[in-house]
């Protein structure tokens, strides 16, 4: 497993940068629990997790995910991120208007025996409806 301090970086890296589904399972305690994404109140387990990350890159592809910044105390990570992607399937009411949209976000992890148990996400999507709704 990644050192505590590196995580963040190899969790965004592999799970969305890099498309591997497969570093879920690799990279995530199976019981632990993702909050906020999706949206706001989602509270997935890990296969409620998976099926919510294949949702969202067939609405977005090409998706990358750089940490901006990221504070490490033990098994808790605290980081800010920007994504930018292109919406290409449907979401947020919108058909695909193949726009690369880009928004910002924070992650809160709790890391168990070197993986991602727990995971408080935040970002704001009325960034990409905007951008969405531009001509």
């Amino acid at each position: 497993m990644s050192d505590n301090r590196t995580f963040a970086r190899l969790w965004f890296d592999e799970v969305w940068n890099n498309q591997r589904e497969s570093a879920i399972d690799e990279l995530r305690d199976p019981t632990g629990r993702a909050f906020g994404f999706p949206s706001s109140t989602s509270q997935l387990s890990h296969d409620e997790f998976k099926e919510a990350y294949r949702q969202f890159n067939r609405a977005f592809s090409n998706i990358r995910v750089t940490v901006d910044e990221e504070l490490v105390q033990g098994d808790r990570i605290a980081c800010r991120w920007t994504a930018i992607g292109t919406h290409t399937g449907d979401a947020l009411g919108f058909p695909p208007t193949h726009k690369t949209v880009q928004f910002s976000g924070s992650s809160f992890m709790h890391l168990k025996n070197g993986k991602l148990h727990d995971a408080w996400n935040f970002f704001d999507f009325t960034a990409v409806i905007q951008q969405l709704r531009q001509a």
